[in-house]
């Protein structure tokens, strides 16, 4: 609230250092939770590793430079909302789980196809014996 200059009186007063140490505490926190460790064993790619080197450097300078990569883009077939607007009238509710699931089933799809884009650089699961889960 106090970063978006969103006044609230039951805000304790705080100074611009604290507001600047509580964004580099939450992003150190954000860098860690974001990547789990399934994530990266699970299908160990050099863009897995890279992210996670990426979050460790931020960790550890307090910044990380961007370093050029190739990108592929793909998309999904357009999703019509107009055709759901029937239903919509009928049901919002019902319109909008549709719209959703619709739209999460359409990423998913896109999810596996662009994981084969990329090779693991080592087997998954290949972690060592003395790894503790």
């Amino acid at each position: 609230m106090k970063t978006i200059n969103y006044p609230d009186p039951r805000l304790p007063e705080m100074t611009q250092q604290d507001l600047e140490w509580m964004k580099r505490e939450c992003q150190k926190a954000y860098n860690f939770i974001s990547i789990h460790t399934e994530y990266l064993i699970s299908y160990p790619t050099a863009e897995r590793m890279y992210e996670w080197l990426r979050h460790f450097e931020e960790y550890l300078f307090g910044e990380s430079k961007f370093r050029p990569r190739k990108a592929i883009v793909k998309f999904s077939p357009i999703i019509s909302i107009k055709s759901l607007y029937p239903e919509y009238q009928r049901s919002k509710k019902n319109a909008i789980k549709h719209l959703t699931s619709t739209m999460k089933r359409e990423m998913q799809i896109l999810l596996e196809e662009c994981k084969t884009l990329t090779k693991p650089i080592v087997r998954p699961y290949d972690v060592g014996d003395d790894y503790i889960s």
